[in-house]
């Protein structure tokens, strides 16, 4: 009997920290079946399960659901315009733009044409800007107006009485003209002290920018004075002044001097063909601008 008492007998016996560390053990269970009695359960740690279809609940809400229309104050509102009022395209801001809902490249595109001279007589009109596509409908049709005083004012008519002279025309007569805003205005004149003045309504595809749509609608317009366009004097024009015109290259420039130098006087223009310093094309369009004495 003790034989067997001293094989067993290793397996139940400990050393002294393995006994401290079992007092500490039964001392921490015993102090938190104290507190479990002691303590209110708190009504967080209750858990109750309750079954019932969604569709049983009419108060239900998903967390974070937003109202169908997330932009307007209040969640049973269903008709935008009465929060936000039409704009109208000929007058509207930027920002204006963007509040009812065009991009902002669709916005940008629509002041820039505005910008340039540009006004819409029609919602249909706003549909042939770059940027502004089919999404944009809903837009064009409920947050645009159109002020029908403005259309008037613009006075669109097809052949005016009064045409305007496009080589003494000043910025504020060019304005007057549909399509022409002060960026273009600005153009014209620009390349029309350039050259010299217009001989021909063509050259006005030669603005740059100027839309082909805005010259046939502004050639009804115009009217070509070619007694006020300045000439260029071949035999006194030095090197600068005949450069400075778009349609004579640097080479030519210098090219029309050394002849000079060489023969004299030019007696006629044709000497410019003969001499290989234009072409025949060039002279013709040259020809205006040129004069010997």
């Amino acid at each position: 009997m003790k034989s067997i008492r001293n094989k067993i007998e290793p397996y139940f016996s400990f050393t002294a920290s393995e006994k401290r560390a079992l007092v500490v053990l039964f001392s921490l269970i015993f102090i938190l079946i104290i507190l479990r009695l002691v303590l209110p359960l708190r009504k967080s740690d209750e858990v109750s399960f309750e079954f019932y279809s969604i569709e049983d609940r009419s108060d239900f809400k998903p967390e974070g659901t937003k109202p169908a229309i997330a932009q307007f104050p209040n969640e049973s509102f269903t008709n935008p315009e009465e929060i936000i009022s039409p704009i109208d395209p000929n007058t509207a801001s930027f920002n204006q733009f963007i509040e009812v809902g065009f991009s902002k490249f669709a916005a940008s595109n629509i002041i820039k044409y505005r910008e340039s001279g540009g006004f819409f007589k029609s919602k249909a009109e706003l549909s042939k800007i770059y940027g502004v596509d089919t999404n944009n409908k809903f837009i064009i049709d409920n947050f645009i107006k159109i002020d029908s005083t403005l259309v008037t004012e613009k006075n669109f008519v097809t052949n005016p009485v009064n045409k305007i002279s496009i080589n003494r025309a000043d910025s504020l007569a060019l304005v007057k003209v549909p399509g022409i805003g002060p960026a273009f205005s600005s153009r014209i004149l620009k390349y029309r002290r350039l050259l010299g003045g217009f001989y021909s309504f063509d050259q006005l595809k030669e603005v740059y920018g100027l839309p082909e749509s805005i010259i046939k609608n502004a050639i009804s317009y115009f009217d070509i004075d070619t007694s006020a366009i300045k000439q260029i004097n071949l035999n006194k024009a030095d090197f600068n002044e005949l450069v400075s015109h778009p349609y004579i290259s640097s080479y030519q420039a210098k090219a029309i001097l050394k002849y000079r130098q060489v023969t004299g006087n030019i007696s006629e223009l044709e000497e410019l063909i003969k001499s290989n310093l234009v072409t025949t094309d060039e002279l013709q369009r040259l020809r205006p601008y040129f004069c010997l004495f």
